[in-house]
């Protein structure tokens, strides 16, 4: 092989290279009645853990998205052990489970509860941090490699 030949050939390559990985940095999360696997941004909010549309959790701003750029908040089934926030922190996670309209969790038993709108899942308050119509119930969780 000739040497512009390689030199042609190394040169398709390491384009070729940079075309071949992926970076994500925004996404949309549609999440519906069926939606069994979520992928996106692990993070933590004053009030819960929850699945973000992009890798800047930090620059987020929840009102003024449409609905499958928001994040979804993600509920442990009672007695499951929730995961250890810190080590999935920032990083692109596959979460599986399954989904529940937020309007259908239960309400709260005390008027103030009532008042409020509160709504519950197995006598867990779920706040709702994302204002989605839909919060994602965890089975298991999985760092992605990108």
């Amino acid at each position: 092989m000739s040497s512009k030949m390689l030199l042609g050939l190394s040169f398709f390559l390491i384009v070729c290279s940079g075309c071949v990985s992926i970076e994500y940095d925004e996404q949309f999360l549609e999440v519906d009645g069926a939606t069994t696997e979520i992928i996106g941004w692990f993070g933590k909010n004053a009030y819960e853990l929850a699945i973000f549309p992009i890798r800047n959790i930090g620059s987020y701003q929840r009102f003024d998205r449409e609905e499958n750029e928001k994040c979804v908040t993600l509920i442990f089934p009672k007695g499951a052990h929730p995961v250890d926030s810190n080590r999935f922190k920032g990083r692109r996670v596959s979460v599986k489970g399954y989904s529940r309209k937020y309007d259908d969790l239960e309400s709260g038993d005390p008027v103030h509860d009532q008042l409020l709108s509160k709504k519950y899942f197995n006598d867990t308050l779920v706040e709702n941090y994302c204002y989605r119509d839909y919060i994602f119930i965890v089975k298991d969780i999985r760092p992605l490699k990108r």
